[in-house]
């Protein structure tokens, strides 16, 4: 959904809002050297009242006064270290979403309003305390007139309209200000925008939800292990979603884990062994492992909760991410560069041995170490790192598996803390290795590649008539574009302005001082014998001079 700005009232207020608390935390050059300046006052750009702290932390701190909408969009860039550098990564991991809930009142009337009749005709009781709340919705714990004990998740009123007004706004502001904001680093800002556009307007989708977790169900119905929640179909649609209440504790409660007699190297083993078969089996797999969205009945079993964000990995970037791991436990470098450049949707690499070099570095700092003293979250910080240096743009699904494994890994060992990852991933590396050779997927992906070709060759003829096509009409075109000349070229017409301006007030200095010297008619003449021409055309040059000198002072350049 492409969504444009609109001017109204109330969304001039908001942008005058979020320049407010730019300026709040010290970035008063943001909007001084963009087109935001235009809509503040020059006096608000002095003197800055809170730009004493890191760069990074000022930044998270603006988006936590900007609100829920700015809080989640940090969030979700905190799994992209393609567009963003590691010390605003780590800032955005420290966000928080919670938000007070919306009274009960709200959540009866849009239960009323999707089922189309009263709330006691859809539910025997609904508690009006919700058992958790966040930036998009709320949850209750209800009871069907079937009987069946559900957890019914609400989305917040005019959640959506409001998250649309605020991309809008934030598209609208990255437009005044995208080339200083490439300046700084960030070298597709609009392209960050569209990300997050997508990746939430799925998320107040809660049909998008349903579907995900009737998916789940579908895959996993015949696991004993791994239990994924009944959805009520019937009652759920985009603002309201009704699914069964899953009794238990969040899975780092070693407490009560211990008290129900549970084998927690087990339920750790079994834990990791279920998400990895989601990845590398499935291609699709729960987004968001955090303890919260982690449940653990009485007797074992694990349910996973919340699929409003799932990933998916297709059957050829399954293979190249195998490759990395692969490459690193054989400490073959040629190997992991090979496999990182496939995987990439795109890079900047002038240098291929650089990159190759700095895995090389990264294989030898871990072949060091011994397996108890590696963890996943250290060696993906480090290859973050490297894939943000080289500017490799990888699949997104790419960083959310690598922040869930992280994250297991933690809660792994929590629970039990003699876990070993890598004796669970390296079964599946050689599993996918095995089956990227196998004779059927060597077949299939001959059969693609020929019958790409044939569509080449057949296409070829037409292609060609086209171009010659365009050249006799004269309508073939090439365009050449100069990077970066458009601020050198700006920069060269301010100065040829300011150049002009100081000529032309010179100009009248000159003219009216031999003005004064002209004898002329008594009517042209004030009282003291000066020539009325002589006076304005100072005033004009006075004028025109002060311009001239304002623009130096406020430039800051003598």
């Amino acid at each position: 959904m492409n969504l444009t700005f609109k001017t109204s009232f109330s969304n001039a207020n908001r942008v005058r809002e979020i320049i407010s608390i730019l300026l709040k935390y010290g970035f008063d050059e943001v909007v001084s050297n963009t087109a935001l300046g235009k809509l503040v006052p020059y006096s608000t750009l002095i003197n800055p009242p809170d730009a004493q702290s890191p760069t990074d932390e000022r930044i998270r701190r603006a988006i936590e006064e900007l609100g829920p909408t700015f809080i989640k969009f940090a969030q979700i860039l905190s799994n992209r270290p393609d567009l963003i550098p590691s010390g605003l990564l780590e800032e955005f991991k420290k966000l928080q979403s919670e938000v007070p809930p919306f009274k009960f009142e709200q959540v009866k009337n849009i239960i009323e309003k999707s089922t189309r009749k009263p709330i006691d005709r859809t539910f025997k009781y609904l508690a009006q305390k919700p058992i958790g709340a966040g930036s998009i919705g709320q949850v209750h714990k209800g009871k069907l007139l079937s009987g069946e004990i559900v957890a019914v998740k609400i989305q917040r009123p005019n959640i959506r309209q409001t998250i649309e007004t605020d991309i809008s706004i934030l598209k609208y502001i990255v437009r005044l200000s995208e080339k200083y904001i490439q300046r700084q680093g960030l070298l597709n800002p609009m392209e960050i925008i569209e990300v997050f556009e997508k990746v939430i307007l799925k998320e107040v989708n809660y049909e998008t939800e349903a579907r995900n977790l009737a998916l789940f169900k579908k895959y996993y119905e015949s696991n004993d292990r791994f239990y994924v929640p009944k959805i009520y179909s019937k009652l759920s649609n985009d603002k309201m979603l009704v699914q069964e209440f899953i009794y238990g504790c969040k899975i780092t409660d070693v407490k009560t884990l211990n008290s129900w007699g549970i084998d927690k190297k087990k339920l750790a083993e079994t834990g990791l062994d279920i998400y990895l078969s989601q990845i590398f089996e499935h291609g699709f797999f729960h987004a968001d492992p955090h303890p919260g969205n982690i449940i653990i009945q009485n007797d074992g079993t694990i349910c996973l909760i919340d699929f409003g964000m799932v990933g998916k990995l297709i059957k050829a970037d399954k293979f190249h991410l195998a490759g990395i791991f692969i490459g690193m436990a054989q400490q073959d470098a040629r190997k992991m560069t090979v496999s990182l450049q496939q995987l990439a949707l795109d890079y900047n690499i002038d240098n291929f041995k650089s990159l190759e070099g700095d895995l090389a570095e990264l294989i030898e700092e871990y072949s060091t170490l011994n397996l108890g003293e590696t963890n996943v979250s250290a060696l993906a910080t480090q290859l973050q790192k490297i894939i943000y240096k080289y500017q490799l743009r990888l699949p997104p699904s790419i960083y959310i598996i690598l922040r869930a494994l992280t994250i297991l890994e933690g809660i792994g060992k929590m629970i039990y803390p003699q876990l070993n990852f890598y004796d669970f991933l390296k079964p599946y590396g050689i599993k996918i290795f095995k089956e990227q050779y196998a004779f059927k997927n060597i077949r299939d992906n001959s059969v693609s590649i020929f019958l790409q070709l044939i569509s080449i060759f057949n296409n070829l003829p037409f292609d060609a008539k086209e171009i010659i096509s365009q050249i006799k009409k004269g309508k073939l075109h090439i365009e050449i574009k100069h990077e970066g000349s458009e601020e050198l070229l700006s920069k060269m017409d301010f100065i040829t302005n300011r150049v002009t301006l100081a000529v032309i007030s010179s100009a009248l200095f000159i003219a009216s001082s031999i003005m004064m010297t002209v004898k002329m008619n008594s009517y042209w003449m004030l009282s003291k014998g000066v020539s009325v021409f002589s006076v304005v055309g100072f005033l004009l040059a006075s004028l025109l001079l002060i311009v001239v000198l304002v623009g130096i002072i406020r430039s800051g350049k003598f």
